[in-house]
């Protein structure tokens, strides 16, 4: 399946597959060899463009959000608490929110979870 989760990206990646599949086919014909290893020109041009390449990238991240519903839930909660927080124009001085939003966090999630869970994002998309 051509689909690339991170940048919401397919179309792109099924209409440049099709091009080199078309390219391939047109070589083919002009030489009038339909032989695999032909044909095999197909994988060669895909290597060579960014299809491969970014699924390639990409291939772990499906498993690790669907392992790290947190991503989907707590976080987006923090997120949404913290700019609160920020935006709420009163007299706190910044400093203070940070450190609100910091025990918040923290309260909700250890120091060795968000980074086990930094770790294992940069991981799925390195």
């Amino acid at each position: 399946m051509l689909v690339n989760t991170v940048h919401r990206e397919g179309s792109n990646l099924a209409m440049t597959s099709g091009r080199l599949a078309a390219e391939t086919v047109i070589r083919a014909r002009e030489k009038g060899d339909f032989s695999a290893r032909s044909l095999s020109l197909y994988r060669k041009l895909l290597e060579e463009s960014f299809v491969l390449k970014d699924l390639k990238k990409y291939q772990n991240l499906p498993r690790y959000l669907k392992s790290h519903r947190e991503l989907f839930t707590l976080y987006p909660e923090l997120l949404s608490g913290a700019a609160i927080e920020m935006m709420t124009v009163d007299s706190t001085p910044k400093r203070d929110k940070q450190r609100k939003i910091w025990r918040e966090v923290i309260s909700k999630r250890s120091l060795w979870r968000l980074a086990r869970d930094l770790y294992h994002g940069w991981r799925a998309v390195r």
